[in-house]
C-alpha cells in the first residue's frame, strides 16, 4: 500500500450503454463516490460499492467492495462523436479516463428467413432508424444496386446470401440473420402456405406466384390430422414445394439450391456462408439477440423486438409418425442449428 489517501482505480467499460470500473483510496475501506463527466459537465455520481474480487488479489482493497456500474448512463441524449467522458475520484482521473466517443454505424443487411421472426426484426429497425431509411422485402421490388446502398441504412429480404452478395456491394455492411428451431419452422411454414388458399379469389391469394398458388391449393386439401394425407403431399412435392419445405433455412445459405432435395453434401457451402455474417440469432431468444444487436450497432438497449405476425391457424400436431415423416426435410436445418449452438 502507498501512503493513506492515494487514489487507485480503473474504468473498465465505457460505451453508450454502460460505465463500469472500480476506485479506492489507500487506507480507507468505506465505498468512495466517483463522478462521471461528459464534456466537462458532471452528469452522475456513483457509489463504488460493488464487489470486485480482483482488487483484493492485487492488494488494493480488503473486501473488494469498491466497484461501480451504471447502465444506460447517457439516456435519451446518447453520445455524439467527439464527446469526452471522464470518471474521477476526488478530481483525479481514473485509469482509462478520459475516453473519447467515436463510432460510425455501418449499414445493415438482414437475410430474412421466412417464418423466423422477420416482421419483428424489420419493425425493430424501423423504430431505430426510421422507415424512410429502411428497404424491406428486397425480393419483391425493383431497385438499382448502387442507389439502394446509397439511399438506405437497412436492407432486408427473403434472398439467399450468396446471390445477394453478387448483386449488391455489401462491403462494410453489418450482416445478420435469425434461425428458428426446424420442427416449429416447418409446421409454421406449412400452415402459412395452406392459409394462402383460404380465399382463392382474394387479392392476397393472387399476389403470390402461380407456383405458390398451386401449392397452397394442394395443401388446402391436406388433412393435417391424417398422417397418410400429409405423407401423400410430401411424396408429390413440386419444385416449389422443395424450395419451401425441404430444409428451407439451409437453402438460404446456398447460391443455387437444386429443384429437389438438398442433403449433407451441401453442408460445406452452407458452413462457409455462415462465416459471412457478423451475427446470427434464434427466434427462441429474440429478446437477448435484440440487446446484442443494439450493443453492436450502438442503439439504446431499451428497444427489443416487438412480437409481430405470429402464425395463427391449423398446424400439424407433432407425434412420432409425423416426426419420422418430416425428418428428411429438416435434417440439414437441424445440423445448421446444432452447428450454430456450438
Amino acid at each position: 500500500m502507498l501512503e493513506s489517501g492515494a487514489i487507485h482505480g480503473h474504468v473498465d467499460v465505457v460505451n453508450p450503454f454502460e460505465i463500469r470500473g472500480w476506485a479506492v483510496k489507500d487506507g480507507i475501506e468505506e465505498p468512495q463516490m466517483v463522478s462521471v463527466f461528459r464534456n466537462g459537465e458532471c452528469i452522475h455520481e456513483l457509489r463504488a460499492e460493488f464487489n470486485r474480487p480482483g482488487t483484493v488479489k492485487k492488494g488494493f482493497h480488503s473486501s473488494g467492495n469498491c466497484g461501480f456500474q451504471l447502465r444506460d448512463p447517457f439516456g435519451e441524449a446518447g453520445l455524439k462523436n467527439g464527446d469526452e467522458v471522464r470518471v474521477k475520484l476526488d478530481d483525479v482521473d481514473l485509469e482509462g479516463s478520459p475516453w473519447i466517443y467515436s463510432f460510425e454505424r455501418p449499414k445493415v443487411f438482414y437475410m430474412h428467413i421466412a417464418k423466423a421472426g422477420g416482421t419483428s426484426v424489420n419493425e425493430f429497425f424501423a423504430k431505430h432508424l426510421g422507415e424512410e431509411n429502411c428497404f424491406f422485402h428486397i425480393e419483391g421490388k425493383k431497385w438499382d444496386p448502387i442507389e439502394i446502398v446509397e439511399n438506405f441504412n437497412f436492407i432486408s429480404g427473403h434472398v439467399r446470401i450468396r446471390r445477394i452478395r453478387n448483386m449488391i456491394d455489401l462491403k462494410g455492411f453489418y450482416l445478420f440473420t435469425v434461425l428458428r428451431e426446424p420442427v416449429g419452422h416447418l409446421m409454421s411454414h406449412l400452415a402459412w402456405v395452406k392459409g394462402i388458399a383460404k380465399n382463392p379469389s382474394s387479392r392476397f391469394f393472387k399476389s403470390h406466384t402461380d407456383e405458390v398458388q398451386e401449392l397452397a391449393l394442394q395443401l388446402k386439401e391436406v388433412d393435417f390430422e391424417n398422417l397418410d394425407s400429409l405423407s401423400s403431399f410430401f411424396e408429390k412435392l413440386p419444385p416449389e414445394g422443395f424450395n419451401l419445405f425441404d430444409n428451407c433455412q439451409s437453402r438460404y445459405f446456398l447460391e443455387n439450391p437444386p429443384e429437389g432435395k438438398i442433403d449433407h453434401q451441401h453442408w460445406p457451402e452452407i458452413e462457409e456462408s455462415l462465416s459471412f455474417f457478423n451475427s446470427i440469432g434464434l427466434t427462441s431468444d429474440l429478446s437477448e439477440f435484440s440487446k446484442s444487436l443494439a450493443k453492436d450497432l450502438h442503439f439504446r438497449p431499451s428497444f427489443s423486438f416487438p412480437v409481430s405476425n405470429v402464425q395463427k391457424g391449423e398446424k400439424p400436431k407433432m407425434d412420432e409418425g409425423l416426426r419420422c415423416l418430416i425428418e428428411p426435410y429438416i435434417a440439414l436445418d437441424q445440423k445448421l442449428i446444432s452447428h450454430f449452438l456450438k
